[in-house]
């Protein structure tokens, strides 16, 4: 060796004897497989060949046997259509039901290897009808079996096919398939104990869970999956939490619930079938709708990782049911409520990713293999299990391609480990690779094949070539999948989650083994010490941090805009105060509600903005009704006109217009617009009242006489209408002079005694508010940009009143804009008892006149008509033409 580094025509030389020493080895090993090869059975004259599964086609567990068997006969489908191989040979496949039960499988397996006779009662010999056209089936000659699909149903026959060196290909996950070494058992998919270990890694280092629990069938399969689990919870030194079984073929997965529950694990690692799975996970879930001191299960975020053999398909749509079922019965949850944190392990990719050449290749012959067997490939759903039963069709297709010497069992084992190259630079031999449709199967590696080769080139007893025969594997796929749910309310759909957990390459020691190596997983840097010292302390006082500044910071923003709603707010004392309410809204609610719906938003939209727009505050809301307060009485009135008119020009939904309380009236006269949409009345009142603080709404409150006169008022009115109390005329009179109201029509015969009266109200009033304050408040309401730019408002005095629940007279006033100026109502107002003759007096301001004097016509309405006559003089009760001074005020 030493020579082979330094010395070039030495390394030729030794290159040559190599060669020739590995055809010698050649032509021993085909002189000796000669005679051999003489006894050995070979299929070199047969038209089929046959190879044979046991697995479930009837039962809980049938859709495992069924999608297996699909998914290979799709594989050999597409051989025997391009021709077949190895001289144009056909693979058959003969499949018997084994129920999953481990008696089954070994009745199917003598029939299939020592031509035993099936017992009448068994499935296997119910399904071999199948192939017999009604009766039992001939015995073929069976080159080896594949698609094994139960743990505990391969392990009843591994003894019998290890001593007779039986092929057996694509089988399950387990561990004692892999180690100790076998070359006549050949498995494509990756082990469980490779999942375990991807969930393992999943769940601690991506989602950091610490509680670990495992919930396993109780038999060979199951104990597969928990021995892989304990193998990487002992490598990164974690302790189990819990763990729970149940019996295969049953759905008793009770006990386990209650065993897995007393660790109180965030996370649980499942090595079981479909139909107990879906049934342990909703339980598990629906501890989440129990009150918290009933519940086994205190966490809401378990996670939830499954193996690739549970069944995706299967499991996925049961959990979908579950959530419908749930909904159907009135139970508040998500569709995807149990599918949540659920994830699956796979050992071959999405069978719905195009973008994989093998996808595209299973499809392809899945579809024709339908369509030549007269099926609707419409209804084809692809399938993980269907995928991984293809990927073991096509590479036994790869292998008979490859083979040496006669057609037999001894050769097919053969072509699978033998490489046909070596790395002779670094002395290693790497074992056998297919690829295929982008998919890498392999290395296999058979140290025994070399052992000859080694005794040969060895230099004084020493090898040359580093294959220790515990580095031999007999497993094709190094890399499991992790897929999430995506619910619909139609399907549950796969999708890839993360990166895949691969060993392909991970260092030269990897390479040499079937299973992952548990050094893929990292370890966590710290202990469970460590991390409450430096993590959780520190995140639990940075949050302590956090919540304080945040309290702060709201306190603080809650404090100005407590204070920017407050902002319009009146203090105790006096103020204008405002009811509003919707003419007749509770049969509008009834005829259509919809349409009520639409309207009160743009209704409570008007009401708010000219709220803001007049300063004014918002008290509160009863349904349809608003409660506001002005510190401007000036600001008030505007607010109730501007209301109005909005009101009247919106675009109210067009059912709305079908009801007889909302329909468009147009004055005949002059063509305009009278009625549109809602009718909103309105009672405003000016007093005292007193300001109280609502701790629990954090809004001002307020009480007294003028809040109850005002809601009396409110109520008298008619929709659309504006009635305003007396004191409420003369506040605003006072203030703005006669530049708010351009007409004012009394109804007292005895007008002069009434003028004589206002005189005296309003020079009381004048002297309670100094000039230059009513000076400004009368400027800022009329000149400010957001009030209303009056055009002089109308008021009548309808009388005085006995309003419903208070003692003593109320005068009314209505109040119109030249807008809604022709606007007519009902004489007699609701919930109001009149106390006068109901005669109106006319005052418009005389031209030759001062602004300081009113001449007061009389006028008269029609009680019967409500409708306005011509102006009719009473020379009893008044003079024409006579001038009232009203200098005071």
């Amino acid at each position: 060796m030493s020579c082979f580094l330094r010395n070039d025509h030495c390394f030729l030389g030794k290159c040559i004897v190599i060669l020739l020493v590995i055809t010698l080895c050649n032509i021993a090993r085909l002189t000796e497989g000669s005679k051999v090869e003489e006894e050995e059975e070979n299929w070199n004259n047969d038209n089929d060949i046959y190879f044979a599964q046991s697995t479930p086609l009837e039962g809980p567990s049938s859709f495992l046997g069924r999608e297996m068997r699909d998914g290979i006969l799709a594989a050999f489908h597409e051989v025997n259509r391009l021709g077949g191989v190895w001289g144009s040979k056909k693979l058959r496949l003969i499949s018997l039901d084994d129920r999953y039960e481990p008696v089954y499988s070994k009745q199917n397996t003598d029939f299939f290897l020592n031509n035993v006779s099936l017992p009448v009662n068994s499935p296997g010999y119910n399904s071999s009808l199948l192939y017999g056209n009604g009766k039992p089936m001939a015995w073929k000659r069976i080159f080896g079996l594949m698609g094994y699909v139960g743990t505990p149903t391969t392990q009843i026959v591994f003894d019998e096919l290890i001593t007779k060196k039986i092929p057996l290909i694509g089988s399950t996950g387990a561990r004692w398939l892999r180690t100790p070494f076998n070359n006549n058992i050949i498995n494509i998919r990756a082990s469980y104990d490779d999942e375990a270990t991807a969930m393992v890694n999943y769940l601690v280092n991506e989602q950091l869970v610490s509680k670990l629990a495992v919930f396993y069938q109780n038999d060979s399969f199951g104990m597969s999956g928990f021995d892989g689990s304990m193998r990487a919870l002992n490598y990164l030194e974690i302790s189990l939490s819990s763990s729970g079984t149940y019996t295969r073929n049953t759905l008793n997965v009770e006990q386990a619930f209650i065993d897995i529950a007393k660790g109180n694990p965030g996370g649980i690692i499942c090595f079981s079938l479909w139909a107990p799975t879906a049934k342990f996970i909703k339980m598990v879930k629906d501890e989440a709708l129990k009150e918290g001191k009933d519940r086994l299960y205190k966490r809401d975020d378990i996670i939830f990782t499954i193996v690739s053999f549970v069944g995706s398909s299967s499991l996925t749509k049961q959990l979908l049911k579950y959530a419908k079922d749930e909904i159907a019965n009135g139970v508040n949850i998500p569709i995807d409520f149990y599918t949540r944190n659920v994830l699956i392990t796979q050992v071959v990719p999405s069978p719905t990713n195009l973008t994989y050449p093998i996808v595209q290749s299973y499809q392809r012959a899945r579809k024709s293999y339908i369509q030549t067997n007269g099926g609707d490939i419409s209804q084809f759903i692809p399938t993980f299990i269907e995928l991984e039963g293809y990927v073991i069709g096509k590479f036994i297709y790869h292998v008979l391609l490859n083979i040496y010497g006669n057609l037999t069992r001894s050769n097919f084992l053969y072509s699978v480990y033998n490489a046909g190259s070596r790395d002779w630079s670094v002395g290693d031999f790497n074992g056998k690779t297919f690829v295929f449709d982008a998919v890498q199967i392999g290395p296999f590696k058979d140290c025994n094949i070399v052992d000859k080769l080694d005794s040969l080139l060895g230099s004084n007893g020493t090898s040359t070539f580093n294959c220790d025969v515990t580095y031999s594997c007999n497993q094709g796929l190094k890399v499991v999948y992790l897929t999430s749910l995506k619910t619909s309310e139609s399907s549950v759909s796969f999708k890839m989650h993360g990166i895949p957990f691969t060993w392909y390459s991970f260092g030269k020691s990897s390479m040499s083994t079937c299973i992952s190596d548990i050094r893929l997983i990292p370890k966590p840097p710290y202990d469970t010490q460590s991390i409450i010292i430096f993590v959780v302390v520190p995140v639990v006082v940075l949050f302590i941090i956090i919540i304080i500044v945040l309290s702060l910071s709201w306190s603080i923003r809650r404090y100005y805009l407590q204070k920017k709603a407050l902002e319009h707010a009146p203090k105790s004392g006096k103020m204008a105060i405002i009811f509003t309410d919707i003419q007749n809204s509770s049969v509008l609610w009834q005829k259509n509600a919809k349409a009520m719906k639409e309207s009160l938003e743009i209704h409570n939209q008007i009401m708010r903005t000219n709220i803001a727009r007049f300063k004014g505050y918002e008290v509160k809301t009863n349904g349809d009704s608003f409660y506001i307060v002005f510190k401007d009485p000036l600001n008030a009135i505007d607010w109730a006109i501007q209301t109005q008119h909005d009101l009247l020009t919106s675009e109210w939904p067009s059912d709305l217009y079908n009801s007889f309380d909302c329909r468009q009236e147009w004055d005949q006269e002059t063509k305009t617009l009278l009625w549109s949409g809602l009718r909103v009345r309105m009672g405003i009142n000016f007093g005292k009242a007193n300001c109280v603080f609502d701790q629990t709404t954090k809004r001002n409150d307020y009480f007294g006489t003028a809040i109850n006169r005002a809601a009396r008022i409110e109520a008298s009115a008619h929709g659309g209408q504006i009635l305003v109390s007396e004191k409420f005329f003369l506040h605003t009179w006072s203030l703005a002079k006669n530049s708010i109201y351009t007409e004012v029509n009394f109804s007292k015969d005895n007008f002069e005694d009434y003028v004589i009266s206002i005189n005296s109200e309003l020079k009381e009033i004048t002297e309670k508010t100094s000039s230059s304050t009513a000076t400004t408040n009368f400027s800022s309401s009329i000149s400010g940009q957001n009030y209303l730019k009056r055009d002089g408002y109308v008021v009548h005095d309808l009388g005085e009143f006995s309003l419903k629940g208070l003692q003593g007279k109320t005068r009314l006033f209505q109040v119109k804009s030249k807008l809604i100026s022709r606007r007519t109502y009902s004489l007699r107002l609701k919930n109001a008892v009149s106390l006068s003759d109901l005669e109106y007096a006319k005052l418009p301001p005389k031209n030759n006149t001062s602004q300081n004097n009113l001449v007061m016509p009389v006028q008269v309405e029609n009680a019967e008509s409500g409708k306005e006559e011509e102006p009719i003089v009473k020379q009893k009760s008044v003079k024409r033409n006579v001038v009232v001074p009203i200098t005071d005020i």
